[in-house]
């Protein structure tokens, strides 16, 4: 997962100018602006990925029937195994 700091510095390289049209006529954000929007744009990227690694491990996470399988026929240590593999696949995103 990217942080907050890398998607908004993938945006500044991304986007240079940023326009706004009012009233038929077009203008320019101001830098201050810009960034402002870009660090908007970030926090939300951000946000929509933690709920996206949410989403990810449930997929990937074995059966609840499966894992009272693993923890059965091969113990503990093998079902943490197993959780800890989609744990590391899909990691919280860090601030």
């Amino acid at each position: 997962m990217k942080s907050k700091e890398q998607i908004l510095e993938e945006l500044k390289q991304q986007i240079s100018g940023m326009t706004y049209i009012t009233n038929g006529e077009i203008f320019e954000h101001t830098e201050e602006e810009k960034d402002a929007l870009l660090i908007e744009w970030a926090s939300s990227s951000f946000e929509l990925q933690k709920t996206e690694y949410i989403e990810q491990r449930q997929l990937a996470y074995p059966s609840t029937n499966d894992q009272w399988d693993i923890l059965y026929h091969q113990g503990f240590d093998a079902w943490k195994a197993v959780i800890k593999e989609v744990k590391d696949r899909y990691p919280k995103p860090t601030e």
